[in-house]
């Protein structure tokens, strides 16, 4: 049985409650699922840095993950299929590449028949599901992240020397003079830290000398002098102190058991009906018999 506590924010009629296919009206429930995790379970053990994670007073590693549910109103009518779609950076995906939603449609927080496109998964009675996995994804226009805790060591955020690579493009936002990067600095002092460029990436690179850049704060820097713009398209990359990272493979963790309370249980741990579940309870189950995963990945051609 998985340790989840679910707060749900809305339970909202979808595209003003039309009937699609043979499962009638559709819901929207949005809301935050908190989860426990024990990390001395053999299927949490492979989480790497999950040790680093601090623990409640019962042992157990906390989290919160955002979620989204479209499912039918009447959970009798479902197809019994719930499909788990991958958030890209917060982004759901699955109207843009298989219902074909046109590009004018708000996929991303789906409220009207217009956003669903050609209702390929809603009209064969599925149950959509999205969450946040990634701690670092935005929330910005109703994207889907989740908390996770940091890594520490003797009650302190962990600090170790990593390598940041970024890119600087014509139509990135702002004038392309500060680059924002993953992980806070322990120290903003350029002399502890190696900035520098290359061409491509089998290409030599250039040291960016420590007095041609600095830290506007501890997770910004910026050339010097001021305004000195990034190179479009050359590899930039910095080595410094960094500290402050969550322990991002509990987003895996958080799927699995989202994924898995979603299609087993009846009530979380506090007693409330699972979101699959009508209000009034009267299904003797979730109705979900088989669950699927939509996974967007990106090529580029070499």
């Amino acid at each position: 049985m998985t340790s989840i506590e679910f707060e749900v924010r809305a339970v909202e009629p979808f595209a003003e409650g039309r009937a699609i296919g043979g499962a009638g009206p559709y819901l929207r429930i949005r809301g935050t699922a908190k989860g426990e995790l024990d990390p001395k379970a053999s299927e949490n053990r492979v989480i790497a840095d999950l040790d680093k994670a601090p623990t409640n007073p019962r042992g157990l590693i906390e989290y919160e993950t955002d979620f989204f549910i479209l499912r039918p109103a009447d959970p009798s009518r479902t197809s019994g299929v719930l499909v788990y779609d991958v958030t890209n950076r917060g982004r759901k995906m699955i109207m843009n590449l298989l219902d074909d939603a046109p590009a004018s449609a708000d996929t991303n927080d789906p409220k009207t028949e217009h956003d669903f496109g050609l209702g390929f998964t809603l009209g064969r009675g599925y149950s959509l599901v999205w969450s946040g996995w990634d701690a670092g994804a935005p929330r910005a226009n109703n994207g889907m992240a989740a908390r996770f805790p940091m890594a520490t060591e003797n009650g302190k955020p962990v600090v170790g020397r990593i390598r940041d690579e970024f890119h600087i493009g014509t139509r990135a936002p702002g004038k392309g003079d500060v680059v924002r990067l993953h992980y806070p600095a322990a120290s903003t002092d350029t002399e502890s830290a190696r900035l520098a460029f290359r061409d491509r990436e089998g290409g030599g690179r250039t040291e960016v000398p420590s007095s041609g850049w600095e830290f506007v704060d501890n997770q910004t820097i910026r050339l010097l002098p001021l305004g000195t713009n990034f190179a479009p398209f050359k590899i930039y990359e910095i080595w410094y102190e960094a500290t402050g990272s969550a322990v991002a493979g509990i987003g895996f963790a958080a799927t699995r058991d989202l994924v898995s309370f979603l299609r087993y249980e009846r009530a979380d741990r506090k007693g409330a009906l699972s979101p699959m579940i009508a209000a009034d309870g009267r299904t003797s189950g979730t109705g979900i018999s088989h669950a699927l995963c939509a996974a967007t990945t990106f090529s580029k051609s070499q």
